[in-house]
C-alpha cells in the first residue's frame, strides 16, 4: 500500500510537470510565431516607408509611378494605392488594419493593410496603403515546426482568427469564445476553450504590442494529454503487477504464519484468563520473541497476582483484627463505599450504609454536630482537606461502641472542590473506656495520696510512746503497710487486689511465717478495699505478736474469710495464747481496726477475748469487692499453711 501510494502521489506529480511543460512549451512557440509575424509585418512596413520617403513621389508621372508601384506590389505580394488625406491633421504612424478592402465587400475572406502618411510641410497629405492577403502569414506559421496535432493562428484587433496553420475551415470565420475574449486583453496567457468540433482545446495566447495582431497555439486536449494517458496506463498497469505480487507474496506468508498467530492469539487468551504459557517454537522470529514476551509476561502477572492476593489477604486480616473498615465518599453523588467490615463496625445490615446521611443516622444525635463540622471543614477548599472525627454509635448489646473516623481529600475539581474523599474507621472503644479509666485512676490516685498523708498524719499524732524507738518502729510498720498497699495497687494498675495476695503482703513483714494458717477461696478486692484492709490487718496480726497469742512459743493463729449472700466475711482466731480475765482496754491499734472498718470499710467488726486469745469477725459489704467476683489466687509470697479441709469457713465468735 504504501509504495501504491507513493506512486500514486509520483504519478500526480508527473501529470503536473506535464501540464506544466505543455503550456510552457505552448507559449513559447506564440512567442516565437509572433517574433516572425512581426518581422513580416516590419519588412513589408519598412519597403513602405522607402516608397514614402521618395522625394520626387509626388512628382512622377503617372505611368513611372505605376511601373514603380508595379515593381513593388509584385516584391511584397500585396496592392499598394496612394490616397488623399483627409483633413489637415498630422502624419499618423504606420498602422496595420484587417477587414475586407470595401465595406461593400463584408462577408468575403479579410485582408490585411498596412497603411503610412506621407507627408508633406510637416503635415499627411496622401496615404500610402499595401493591401494583402492574411495568406502571407502562413509561411510563419507553417515554419513553427509544431508537434503533430497542434495549430497556429493569427488573430486581428477584432478578435477574428485571418490565418491559421492547419487547412481552412469555419474556425476563420468564428469569434474567439468569452473566455478567449477576455483573456486576449493580457499579453500572454493560457487557457482552455472549444474548437470549431466543440471539443475542448488548450489556447496559448500572445499578443504584438506593434502590431495589434495576436497569436494562439490551439492543442486538442485529446493530444495533449496523449502522453499522460499513456503514462496512466502504464502506472494502472504496473500497479496492478504490484497488487497482484502483494497479494500472492501476503497469500505465501499469510499461510506460513496462520498457525504461529492462531497459537499466539490462543496463548494470549490463556494469559488474560491467568494461564501459564509455554514460550511457542515458530518460523518467525518476531512471532518468537512476542510468544517469549507473553510467557514471561504471564509468569509475572502469576507472581503479581499471588503477591497482591497475600498483601489484601494480610491487610484484610489485619483490619479485621484492629477492628477497622475502609471507606470513600464521592461528594458529588453522595455514594459512599468500602470495605465490607465498615456496616458491622456501624451495627448496621449490610449494605446499608451507602450514603453519608445513612452513617448520620446511626450515629448517636448528640455527636452529630461535630462530626458534620468535622465534614465541613474537611470539604473547605481553602483547608488542608483532612477530615477527624470520634463518635458514638449503639453496639448490639445496647451500649455504646466509640468510633473513630479519619479521612483526606483524594480529588478535587476544576474550581479546587473536594469531589472525593477516603478514609478508614476504626473502633476505639477500648481505647476511650482506657482513657477514661486512666482519668479515673488519675483521680483516684490524687484521692488515696491525700487520705495516705492524712492516715500517716493521724498515725504520727496518735502514735504515743514513751519508748522513742518503739514509737519508731510502730509508726514504721503501719507507713509500710500502707507502702505495700499502695504498691499493690499500682502493680495491678489500681484494679483493686487479690485478698489471699494482700494478707501475704501484710503479714509477712512481722515475722510470723508458720504462724497464720490462712483458708478461704480466691477474692478480688475492690480498689477502695486494699489500703483500708491491708492497715486493719496489719494491726490485728501486730497486736498478736506483741500481746496475743503470737507472742509465746506456742500459740498461732488462723484466718478464714468467705464470700456470703451480703458480701465478705473474715475471721481472726488465735489459740493458745495467754489468756486474759477481762477484755483489755483498747489501744491505738484496735481503735484504728473499729474505726477503719466502720467509716472506710462499711463494715462491721466484732472483738473478743477469751483464753487463746483474741477472736475478731469482721463483714464488709459486698461493693468492697471487684464487680462482685472473685479471680484467681497468685502464688504466697510466703509459705503458709493451709487449714484441715473441714474448715469451711469463719464462724462468728464464741464467748469463752
Amino acid at each position: 500500500m504504501p509504495i501504491l501510494l507513493l506512486s500514486a502521489a509520483l504519478t500526480l506529480a508527473y501529470v503536473e510537470a506535464r501540464r506544466e511543460a505543455l503550456q510552457d512549451l505552448a507559449l513559447q512557440h506564440a512567442r516565437s510565431i509572433l517574433r516572425s509575424v512581426d518581422q513580416e509585418i516590419g519588412g513589408r512596413s519598412t519597403m513602405l516607408q522607402l516608397l514614402a520617403a521618395m522625394s520626387l513621389i509626388q512628382d512622377l508621372k503617372p505611368a513611372d509611378f505605376t511601373s514603380l508601384i508595379r515593381q513593388a506590389e509584385t516584391h511584397l505580394k500585396g496592392q499598394i494605392t496612394l490616397q488623399r488625406a483627409q483633413g489637415a491633421e498630422p502624419a499618423p504612424a504606420v498602422s496595420v488594419l484587417s477587414g475586407p478592402a470595401q465595406p461593400e465587400d463584408r462577408g468575403q475572406a479579410p485582408l490585411l493593410r498596412l497603411t503610412l502618411p506621407v507627408a508633406g510641410n510637416g503635415m499627411a497629405a496622401q496615404l500610402l496603403s499595401l493591401t494583402m492577403s492574411p495568406q502571407v502569414l502562413q509561411r510563419s506559421l507553417l515554419d513553427a515546426g509544431l508537434p503533430e496535432g497542434w495549430t497556429a493562428v493569427v488573430i486581428d484587433d477584432n478578435r477574428q482568427v485571418i490565418a491559421l496553420s492547419g487547412p481552412a475551415d469555419t474556425l476563420l470565420e468564428r469569434q474567439l469564445s468569452e473566455v478567449a475574449r477576455q483573456a486576449d486583453a493580457a499579453s500572454a496567457s493560457f487557457w482552455k476553450t472549444l474548437g470549431s468540433a466543440g471539443e475542448e482545446v488548450a489556447l496559448a495566447h500572445a499578443r504584438s504590442p506593434a502590431s495589434g495582431l495576436g497569436v494562439g497555439i490551439m492543442v486538442p486536449s485529446r493530444v495533449a494529454e496523449a502522453p499522460l494517458r499513456r503514462s496512466l496506463l502504464g502506472f494502472g498497469i504496473g500497479s496492478t503487477l504490484v497488487v497482484a505480487l502483494v497479494i500472492g507474496l501476503a497469500f505465501l506468508f499469510t499461510r506460513r504464519i496462520a498457525h504461529s498467530v492462531r497459537q499466539a492469539a490462543l496463548a494470549a487468551r490463556r494469559l488474560g484468563q491467568g494461564e501459564s504459557l509455554p514460550p511457542l517454537a515458530t518460523p518467525v522470529r518476531e512471532l518468537s520473541a512476542v510468544s517469549a514476551a507473553l510467557s514471561e509476561a504471564g509468569r509475572r502477572m502469576q507472581a503479581r497476582a499471588r503477591e497482591l492476593a497475600d498483601s489484601e489477604a494480610q491487610l484484610s486480616r489485619a483490619v479485621s483484627a484492629a477492628r477497622m473498615a475502609t471507606w470513600e465518599w464521592d461528594c458529588g453523588t453522595d455514594r459512599l463505599s468500602g470495605s465490607p467490615e465498615r456496616e458491622n463496625l456501624y451495627n448496621a445490615a449490610r449494605g446499608s450504609l451507602r450514603t453519608f446521611g445513612a452513617v448520620m443516622n446511626v450515629i448517636l444525635p448528640e455527636d452529630r454536630i461535630q462530626v458534620r463540622a468535622a465534614m465541613e471543614a474537611a470539604l473547605d477548599p481553602c483547608g488542608p482537606g483532612l477530615y477527624e472525627a470520634q463518635f458514638r454509635v449503639l453496639d448490639p448489646a445496647g451500649g455504646e461502641r466509640w468510633l473513630q473516623s479519619q479521612g483526606a481529600v483524594v480529588r478535587r475539581g476544576p474550581d479546587g472542590s473536594a469531589s472525593r474523599l477516603s478514609g478508614v474507621v476504626m473502633d476505639v472503644t477500648q481505647a476511650q473506656h482506657a482513657a477514661e479509666r486512666e482519668r479515673r485512676l488519675t483521680r483516684e490516685v490524687d484521692h488515696r495520696a491525700r487520705n495516705i498523708l492524712t492516715v500517716v498524719q493521724s498515725v504520727l499524732r496518735l502514735s504515743r510512746n514513751e519508748d522513742s524507738e518503739a514509737f519508731l518502729a510502730a509508726v514504721k510498720g503501719r507507713v509500710d503497710v500502707l507502702a505495700r498497699a499502695h504498691t499493690l495497687l499500682s502493680r495491678n494498675r489500681w484494679n483493686g487486689a487479690d485478698l489471699h495476695e494482700l494478707v501475704a503482703e501484710t503479714l509477712g513483714p512481722h515475722g510470723i511465717a508458720g504462724l497464720v494458717t490462712l483458708q478461704g477461696p480466691p477474692m478480688a478486692l475492690a480498689m477502695a478495699a486494699v489500703q483500708p484492709l491491708a492497715q486493719v490487718l496489719h494491726e490485728i496480726a501486730d497486736n498478736a505478736r506483741r500481746h496475743g497469742a503470737l507472742s509465746g512459743p506456742d500459740g498461732h493463729a488462723s484466718l478464714l474469710w468467705r464470700r456470703d449472700g451480703s458480701g465478705l466475711s473474715l475471721l481472726w482466731r488465735e489459740s493458745a495464747g495467754p489468756g486474759v480475765d477481762a477484755p483489755p482496754r483498747p489501744g491505738f491499734g484496735l481503735r484504728v481496726v473499729e474505726n477503719t472498718v466502720r467509716w472506710q470499710l462499711a463494715g462491721t467488726v466484732e472483738l473478743r477475748w477469751g483464753a487463746d486469745g483474741l477472736c475478731c469477725s469482721i463483714r464488709l459489704p459486698e461493693r468492697m469487692l471487684r464487680n462482685g467476683k472473685a479471680c484467681a489466687a497468685p502464688e504466697p509470697v510466703w509459705p503458709l499453711p493451709t487449714l484441715p479441709a473441714r474448715m469451711a469457713g469463719p464462724e462468728p465468735c464464741q464467748s469463752p
